[in-house]
């Protein structure tokens, strides 16, 4: 859990909407924010998660979210090769490729 300010989110750009339906934004915002001097302040709460029990109730979920787990991984590690720290490379195809839509 975290939350970002107006003049973070103008430095270093919202989520990278390629980066869906889930997995890596979170490290490729933290990526960004380090590289445009954003300060990061790490809290030391706990705070509870259920651990995707939703998509492991769920057959095709698990089977859709491996999925979607490589390209995301894959995008973001590409992303971090080639030194890029814009906002995102949202496109349709790749949105539609990692939909969970039936």
């Amino acid at each position: 859990m975290f939350s970002v300010g107006d003049e973070a989110l103008s430095r270093v750009g919202l989520f990278d909407e390629a980066l869906t339906p889930a997995y890596f934004e979170d490290r490729d915002a933290e990526r960004r924010a380090k590289h445009f001097g954003v300060p990061i302040r790490k809290l030391s709460v706990p705070i509870g998660h259920d651990n995707s029990s939703t998509i492991n109730s769920d057959n095709r979920l698990k089977q859709l979210n491996a999925e979607t787990f490589i390209r995301n991984q894959d995008y973001y590690h590409d992303k971090v090769a080639r030194e890029d720290y814009g906002p995102g490379g949202w496109d349709l195809g790749r949105r539609r490729l990692n939909s969970w839509d039936a």
